[in-house]
């Protein structure tokens, strides 16, 4: 549920190796705001959100609702007094989506009134469903995307052929516009690869017919790791307030 924006130089290093500036951090951002409903947190009525975020770096109008946890833990403020007296060290980071995430400050979620704010529930709400022109097809999965023409030598891929637990055989959609991958960080690349597009030796050598030769598609992956540490104490009182 945390709600973290990359780096201003990534989205800078994409914009350069594409060399289209539609992928530049600046030009990105009014995409970004579509997204982002800044909401107060569930506590609003307890604490007050001045200085733990930036309003400049956030949208009030998107439709994803985005705030602050709540309910902090009291220690919290200790750790951030701590980064401020050692600012060289640990930085205070006002807000870690302005582009810049290095520091220690408070970390945003996709949380509305305490519920989970996600994909599903922003994008697939009961008045999004009643659209005329959108149909949800359920217990469905997208195998492939499929040439269906090409303009100065680049193939063009309007359909998806996709199966279904009732049957057997995969059926094929076509596109009147245009089809839009947003599979997830795994099954975007493995529905690119079984289509054709990727590395072609390395497609060839498992059977598949190489359509578009990207040898970038599935490498590069990077994973955040996270770790934490935690001790059993023997007391019976809060330890907010008797250990921090």
């Amino acid at each position: 549920m945390f709600y973290t924006r990359c780096p201003s130089s990534d989205f800078e290093r994409y914009a350069k190796i594409t060399g289209d500036r539609g992928w530049s951090w600046k030009n990105l951002q009014p995409y970004v705001k579509r997204n982002e409903r800044w909401t107060a947190p569930a506590d609003d009525h307890l604490h007050n959100m001045t200085g733990k975020y930036d309003p400049s770096v956030h949208s009030s109008y998107g439709t994803n609702t985005v705030t602050l946890a709540g309910y902090q833990p009291a220690y919290g403020n200790r750790f951030l007094d701590a980064a401020k007296e050692l600012r060289h060290e640990y930085p205070f980071n006002l807000d870690i989506n302005s582009g810049d995430p290095l520091g220690i400050g408070w970390m945003p979620q996709t949380i509305n009134k305490g519920v989970r704010s996600s994909s599903a529930t922003s994008y697939l709400s009961p008045r999004v469903l009643r659209r005329p022109n959108l149909d949800v097809i359920v217990n469905s999965r997208v195998s492939r995307i499929v040439q269906t023409g090409s303009r100065y030598g680049v193939p063009i891929f309007g359909a998806v052929d996709a199966s279904f637990p009732d049957s057997t055989l995969s059926r094929r959609m076509f596109a009147s516009k245009e089809v839009i991958m947003s599979a997830g960080v795994f099954g975007t690349p493995q529905i690119l690869l079984n289509s054709g597009i990727g590395d072609s030796v390395e497609l060839r050598s498992v059977g598949v017919q190489p359509v578009l030769h990207l040898p970038d598609v599935g490498k590069n992956f990077c994973d955040k790791p996270l770790l934490t540490l935690s001790w059993l104490v023997n007391a019976t009182n809060s330890t907010t307030d008797e250990y921090i």
